[in-house]
């Protein structure tokens, strides 16, 4: 090995050190956000026997119908996760992320090599940049943000392959990972855009541009469409119209971009609204961005010397383009973590800069200089990094986060305020929910929590209020119809709240809580018949669930007791014995089986009242017409 390829070895060494250093606290954080219905709540990630379920059925990616979108590929990497960590052990699921991350940096190297005419420093800075770059944090200790690793990197590989892979080109291979990337996330569904720009500015070929893009058109519209198809019902991508959420996008983009340079506002959840006027200034200056951009562009594009350039800031528009074109309007304004995708362009495009300014200079000094910067560049945001990783640390850290960079967000409030009651203080709990209220008055989980928090304090009348208020803002949402159960049990008011669970099950039938309340409150009625089936149903989805399995084999021990009083009473007609299985045939719901056992009870033993009053709740229970008298007593 010469000089200059030890020296090359170490520095890239060097970057990979200073990436694991930068993220090594981040392994320990939590679950967030979306990771709550999607993975911590999810029963069909707890078996990898469900992963061929995934690609057939969009429901089991969340809890939440309005979240059930179809990316089954990343419901795989969940599964195994989970199934490498014998549980939910965050730890596992950010050693997956990470490690996707890293492959996908080192394709980005090979493909920035490429790019920059092989010069090989600038094209490991470059990677570097986007390692190392604070904005990553984001996504990289966003567990359910993995959605957008696994898709970017799955782009980058099918590029990689493109660009270096003569047989992937002539058998299409290269297509393999484009089609899982859309089934992981459809906004991968860009990449024919990024290999047009990559084939336009770097390839000379006779065959005409779009006889090489055919088939990545083809595979993305098959892969796009059977996506599409299947959606659930019941998913909901945002409420914003698509014009609002349009009109907003051009000052979202100038601020991706800022972001890049003035990493300093990242934020979990941002309190950004709609703009809703064409005429405001937020508006123009994002019109005049892009207008300048792509004039840029067209002028880099012409020039040899500029092709980088315009490469990479083709690829950031064209990223951008699925979150922000405003087709298909999302649920927030902006999102950090849809910086990932973009910022690949603008990290080479950041190198093609400095490197064009290193071969141009003739100064030792500038040369040094600009190393310099760029040593001190990479560095500060490794910085930056480990310092978002404490933020993204637990809910409390991350949340107290949210509501300094976006005090008008009354999700992030809420999500505070969430933190403080579990550690029983409620007189902060109701500030941040009270506070939150005046930015989100109609936000249905808010009034659940409002509830929760004044049960917890026996405030039961205030409580019922929030809880009805929540069902009236929230009707389609499981969550009020749970937790107002859960309210209804502790006043004793079992009916109602049967009613509610069963609602909140009809909307999420894999929401286990609401299972596991359902048959608490059947096994303390003795509704053994009722219990049975939703039992049955819960092992269908979670087949080693322990509450569902305890409780079949408590009633199956019931039915081989009915089983062997039947046999004693053959040979003996034993008072008790009558009286037994009368009563477990009631519980089993087989009533027309206790009211036989009654019946003949009472015609060995006329005066056997211990057996009537099962005779007289099974006659109520099949609706018999002709209902003795001598029932009123038990019924």
């Amino acid at each position: 090995m010469t000089n200059k390829n030890r020296l090359f070895t170490s520095t890239a060494v060097l970057v990979f050190l200073l990436t694991i250093l930068a993220y090594v606290n981040h392994f320990d954080n939590g679950f967030h956000f979306d990771d709550g219905h999607t993975i911590e709540d999810n029963p069909y990630i707890k078996s990898i026997k469900n992963v061929p379920l995934f690609f057939i059925d969009a429901k089991t990616f969340s809890v939440a119908p309005q979240h059930q979108s179809y990316r089954p590929l990343l419901e795989t990497t969940y599964a195994w996760d989970h199934w490498l960590a014998g549980g939910l052990n965050p730890l596992y699921f950010h050693i997956t992320s990470f490690l996707l991350f890293i492959l996908q940096c080192i394709l980005l190297y090979f493909i920035f090599l490429k790019v920059l005419a092989n010069d090989r420093y600038f094209a490991l800075f470059a990677a570097a940049v986007y390692a190392l770059h604070t904005a990553m944090a984001e996504t990289v200790n966003y567990i359910s943000a993995r959605s957008d690793i696994l898709s970017t990197c799955l782009v980058v590989f099918a590029l990689y392959l493109y660009i270096y892979s003569k047989r992937s080109r002539k058998y299409f291979l290269y297509l393999i990972p484009v089609a899982l990337s859309v089934l992981t996330k459809v906004t991968a569904a860009v990449f024919p855009l990024l290999l047009w720009a990559y084939l336009e500015l770097f390839e000379e070929d006779e065959k005409p541009v779009w006889k090489r893009l055919w088939p990545s058109l083809l595979i993305v519209a098959v892969t796009a469409i059977l996506s599409s198809f299947m959606l659930a019902k019941t998913f909901v991508p945002s409420m914003f119209s698509r014009w609002d959420y349009a009109v907003s996008q051009p000052y979202a983009i100038l601020h991706y971009f800022i972001s890049f340079i003035f990493p300093l506002t990242l934020n979990a959840d941002s309190d950004w609204t709609i703009i809703k006027s064409v005429f405001d200034e937020r508006v123009l200056m994002g019109v005049v961005f892009l207008l300048a951009s792509f004039t840029l562009m067209i002028y880099a594009a012409r020039k040899e010397w500029g092709k980088p350039l315009a490469f990479g800031f083709l690829w950031f528009f064209i990223a951008c383009f699925p979150t922000s074109s405003g087709i298909v309007p999302l649920a927030e304004v902006v999102n950090d973590h849809r910086m990932y995708f973009p910022f690949i362009g603008l990290a080479l495009a950041a190198s093609w800069s400095l490197q064009t300014l290193f071969v141009k200079s003739r100064s030792k000094k500038v040369q040094w200089a600009i190393i310099v910067f760029m040593v001190a560049f990479l560095t500060a945001h490794a910085v930056g990094v480990h310092n978002r990783n404490k933020v993204w640390f637990n809910e409390e850290s991350l949340w107290l986060d949210v509501t300094i960079k976006s005090p008008k967000n009354g999700r992030g409030l809420m999500n505070y305020g969430l933190t403080q009651m579990a550690k029983g203080n409620y007189k902060g709990a109701e500030y941040y929910f009270k506070a939150a209220l005046n930015y989100t008055p109609y936000y249905t989980i808010l009034y659940v929590n409002l509830g929760i928090l004044n049960q917890a304090q026996g405030n039961m009348g205030v409580a019922e209020q929030y809880f009805l208020k929540a069902l009236k803002y929230g009707p389609t949402f499981f969550e009020p119809y749970f937790y107002y159960s859960e309210f209804l049990h502790a006043v004793s008011r079992y009916g109602e709240q049967e009613l509610n669970l069963k609602k909140a099950l009809a909307l999420s039938p894999s929401y286990m809580n609401v299972r596991y309340a359902l048959m608490r409150l059947y096994s303390e009625q003795r509704r053994w018949k009722e219990l049975e089936v939703v039992a049955t149903e819960t092992l269908n989805i979670s087949p080693n669930d322990a509450m569902a399995t305890d409780l079949l084999s408590y009633i199956n021990k019931m039915r081989s007791l009915a089983e062997q009083l039947d046999v004693t009473l053959r040979y003996s007609k034993d008072k008790q014995a009558y009286v037994s299985l009368s009563d477990l045939y009631y519980q089993l719901g087989d009533y027309e089986k206790s009211v036989k056992v009654a019946r003949d009870a009472l015609k060995q033993y006329p005066k056997l009242d211990a057996v009537y009053k099962y005779l007289c709740l099974s006659y109520k229970a099949i609706s018999y017409p002709n209902i003795p008298k001598e029932c009123k007593h038990y019924l």
